[in-house]
């Protein structure tokens, strides 16, 4: 039994260990880092070939941005895409019933005719329908930035409104066998007073 204990224990420091390597690890080449502070918003993680690894991140406006992937040479071909998600409400109709519409008698004048009661005289019914309308979210992505068709290996931008974006990153299937490896998404910022390069 203290044999599967130590065992146990020996697994679960030696996945801890690994994980934790991924933010020690530095293999992005140091010629696209520029003049932008990457400490803020950026990210690692282990990931297996044919894993997709979605980060949201909120980009603010009036400040320029950084933003590119790093893999392990052994994780090949690895892409990265800049998402746009959408959301607007589209006006639906819920929901049609019919009512009856009573129609009332006018005199010469275009007057409602009264009834001894002081009431509106009916001289009818219509069926009418009574429309009941609501809103639907609907959400779309728009792909503002795929590294296997663009020309440099990062997205630049000056952001003139806050917004949330997704950094999709895609580990290639393996045919043969299945790698392990980690990842850098790197986030950079550049301020106004920035006067060298920060990580």
């Amino acid at each position: 039994m203290k044999n599967w204990i130590v065992l146990i224990i020996l697994l679960i420091i030696g996945v801890e260990s690994f994980s934790q390597r991924c933010d020690n690890k530095d293999f992005c080449d140091k010629s696209l880092f520029g003049e932008f502070d990457f400490r803020s918003q950026s990210n690692y993680a282990q990931v297996y070939s044919g894993d997709t690894v979605r980060v949201k991140v909120v980009v603010y406006s009036g400040q320029s941005y950084r933003i590119f992937t790093c893999a392990e040479r052994k994780l090949k071909d690895v892409v990265f895409r800049i998402i746009y998600p959408e959301k607007r409400f589209k006006r639906v109709v819920k929901e049609v019933t019919q009512k009856d519409v009573p129609i009332y008698e006018k005199n010469k004048n275009g007057e409602f005719v009264l009834d001894e009661n002081g009431n509106k005289k009916i001289t009818g019914t219509i069926f009418a329908n009574d429309t009941i309308w609501g809103r639907d979210l609907i959400t779309s992505e728009s792909v503002i930035y795929d590294s296997r068709e663009a020309e440099e290996k990062y997205w630049d931008s000056d952001v003139h409104k806050t917004r949330l974006i997704i950094i999709e990153t895609i580990i290639p299937e393996e045919t043969r066998k299945e790698r392990v490896g980690c990842i850098q998404i790197m986030v950079g910022r550049k301020y106004e007073t920035s006067s060298q390069f920060r990580r």
